[in-house]
């Protein structure tokens, strides 16, 4: 019981984390060229869109995580720090992914789980682990009890970082399906 609410709250933070959407309406043009391609070519041009977008998100997201102290910021401000997917829907339709990877390079060693009324927490003891970036920035956004984290600022990188790209995400997204559609 205890494993399946903790996934529960897992998939819900990483639901927050990485998915937003974006749902353009009125673009006439936009929506004819795209019914005389073909499925194929309709793909290709959404997909080249979605990157633009998600680059802008991108940036934003680094510049947001580097303002983070130390070991953090710099991991954040990397652009390998960072993964997207691209999904390809029914409808004129696409939805990006956007998070972090990897963890920080500096090596823990596990002072010992200890038993809470949610179950267990912590790394065993002895055991070797790197702190992912995922679990900081879930901390970072207020999504994980912050217990383990006194010195870890509460700046919301993701979220500061996708409100201030949201619209130019969104025109990048609509200038890039222009220019490939000669429109």
């Amino acid at each position: 019981e205890v494993n399946e609410r903790r996934k529960a709250e897992q998939k819900t933070a990483e639901e927050t984390m990485s998915e937003s959407s974006i749902e353009i309406t009125g673009i006439e043009a936009i929506n004819a060229a795209l019914e005389e391609m073909t499925v194929k070519a309709e793909r290709s041009v959404l997909r080249e869109g979605m990157k633009a977008a998600a680059d802008v998100v991108t940036g934003s997201l680094q510049a947001e995580g580097s303002k983070a102290p130390g070991e953090i910021g710099d991991a954040l401000a990397d652009p390998g720090s960072w993964t997207r997917s691209i999904s390809i829907r029914s409808g004129h339709s696409a939805e990006t992914k956007i998070g972090p990877k990897g963890a920080l390079p500096e090596v823990h060693v596990g002072r010992g789980a200890t038993k809470t009324e949610k179950g267990w927490r912590g790394q065993p003891k002895g055991s070797r682990y790197r702190r992912s970036l995922f679990y900081l920035l879930e901390m970072m956004e207020g999504l994980r009890t912050r217990d383990n984290a006194k010195n870890l600022p509460q700046s919301h990188p993701m979220s500061t970082g996708f409100q201030k790209s949201q619209s130019n995400a969104v025109q990048a997204f609509i200038t890039n399906l222009k220019d490939k559609l000669g429109i």
